[in-house]
């Protein structure tokens, strides 16, 4: 900051330019000067969390953020003039608000990464901004930062006081595929709600009112519609729904992570902040008791939520091409082989039993789709290995390999919820193999035991024993994923 401190104005030296302050900007004729948001001011989801009138930094309580026309006075203006060209300078697709995240924090904090979406306009140091995404996306990208699961990894990687930018960059981000429709949906909504809280962020409710449209919106906020004049309302601060949604969004991503349950009731341990807080306040670790609640919640509701239905095609025919572009998710995975080991050269049986946990996991949820001769990346490699090596070394061979894997690893009874369709790219033959899902659970077995499998975001994922009796259980009630009619 202290490069562009002859750019800063403080309150005494607006008002003696005779400027006038409309909300928390100075303003005289056409010209406007704008509030230096550092990173002190803004905490999750909340871009007013402090302040810093007359040089006199003080946290807001949170009874005053109910008022919707409450802003944040800083300690300095920049004009607006010297701050627009040098946002300019980057493309922005939502030009009504800045995902940030605070370059200064500890890992002893009680959050590590604090990320906040922010009034677009002048930003100090303090804050490392994600860059270049619409609003949508930026609704998502804060949902990970603000998650305790990224939290944790960051934590546990970042082994200084500060966020270094080259370090963020390497933390596991989600990727654009993980987000289907149905995703977005559970989401956004949640994002939207402990973001938009002040008048001061309408240009972006605007402009995801502009993605979206009036009717998704009213379909999220039944309760806080667009108003007849076309105005998207800030929604009340209220602490007890905020913490609600949180705890949704937090029990959300250890599942996107594919985290375990005894894994999530230990980091959450790790929190010891937020662990004494909630004993002083309420006799309890509660953020803890709720998140692992909502995480078994969500082992049923889990594929619902993020499911993607397959895009039609011609006849009937799902379109596959849609689906191969469209990339891995909750029902579609790619195998770049069978049974040939593409890095070692040579059969691998190793790879046979990824396919059989993957068509298990397919079962036991919501069904999906095995794109087998297609590598990670989505290209098309096709299956020749796999074909010279099948028993009469052409493709029917190769589909009674197949059979035999699932008789092998699943048993026979499941072959008839297993279609295999044959695929040509450019000459090399690749298979679409569809998965109907299955009420009755489905084990995959390997030395001598039996392994259950549900699906994830774009991962199968391993249920220990009391998950899976859990699971089960849920299912058989009609409460988890079961099969489609």
């Amino acid at each position: 900051m202290s490069n562009d401190s002859h750019l800063f104005r403080t309150r005494e030296e607006m008002e003696e330019a005779g400027f006038v302050l409309d909300g928390n900007r100075f303003v005289k004729g056409e010209e406007a000067w704008l509030p230096l948001y550092e990173g002190r001011f803004g905490f999750q989801y909340n871009h007013r969390y402090g302040q810093q009138p007359y040089c006199q930094f003080s946290v807001i309580e949170s009874d005053k953020l109910t008022d919707p026309f409450l802003y944040i006075e800083p300690q300095y203006w920049v004009s607006q003039n010297d701050t627009i060209p040098r946002l300019s300078r980057n493309v922005h697709e939502c030009s009504s608000v800045l995902l940030g995240f605070r370059r200064i924090s500890c890992n002893t904090n009680e959050r590590f990464i604090v990320s906040s979406l922010i009034p677009y306009g002048a930003i100090s140091y303090g804050w490392i901004l994600s860059i270049g995404p619409n609003c949508m996306d930026l609704s998502k990208l804060i949902s990970i930062y603000n998650s305790l699961i990224f939290d944790y990894i960051a934590r546990n990687s970042i082994n200084q006081t500060g966020v270094p930018q080259g370090s963020f960059k390497q933390l596991p981000v989600l990727p654009p595929s993980t987000y289907t429709a149905s995703l977005t949906d559970f989401i956004a909504p949640r994002v939207i709600e402990l973001t938009y809280t002040a008048w001061d962020l309408e240009p972006f409710a605007r402009d995801v009112l502009a993605e979206v449209g009036v009717s998704q919106w009213n379909a999220w906020f039944p309760a806080n519609p667009i108003g007849e004049d076309g105005t998207p309302r800030p929604f009340v601060w209220d602490e007890e729904r905020r913490f609600d949604l949180r705890c949704d969004l937090d029990a959300l991503y250890f599942h996107l992570y594919n985290i375990s349950r005894e894994d999530v009731d230990y980091i959450m341990e790790t929190f010891p902040i937020v662990k004494r807080k909630d004993e002083a306040e309420h006799g309890r670790y509660r953020t803890k008791e709720v998140i692992l609640q909502k995480y078994d919640d969500l082992a049923g509701e889990f594929v619902r939520v993020m499911r993607a239905d397959l895009p039609p095609g011609e006849g009937g025919e799902p379109d596959w091409r849609a689906i191969l572009a469209g990339g891995e998710n909750e029902r579609v995975e790619f195998k770049a082989s069978i049974s040939w080991d593409i890095r070692n050269n040579r059969k691998n049986r190793a790879l046979e039993h990824t396919i059989a946990r993957t068509i298990a996991s397919f079962m036991n949820t919501h069904g999906g789709v095995l794109f087998a001769g297609v590598d990670d990346a989505g290209e098309v490699v096709g299956l020749d290995d796999d074909i010279k090596i099948s028993y009469r070394k052409n493709e029917d061979g190769l589909r009674l390999r197949f059979d035999d894997l699932v008789k092998n690893y699943l048993g026979d009874r499941f072959h008839p919820r297993i279609t295999i369709h044959s695929l040509e790219d450019d000459g090399k033959v690749f298979w679409a193999v569809e998965v109907q899902s299955t009420s009755e659970p489905v084990y995959v077995k390997k030395d001598g035991e039996d392994e259950f499998w549900i699906r994830g975001a774009s991962s199968s994922r391993k249920l220990s024993v009391r998950e899976a009796v859990a699971y089960i259980g849920r299912r058989g009630a009609g409460e988890a994923g079961g099969e489609e009619k």
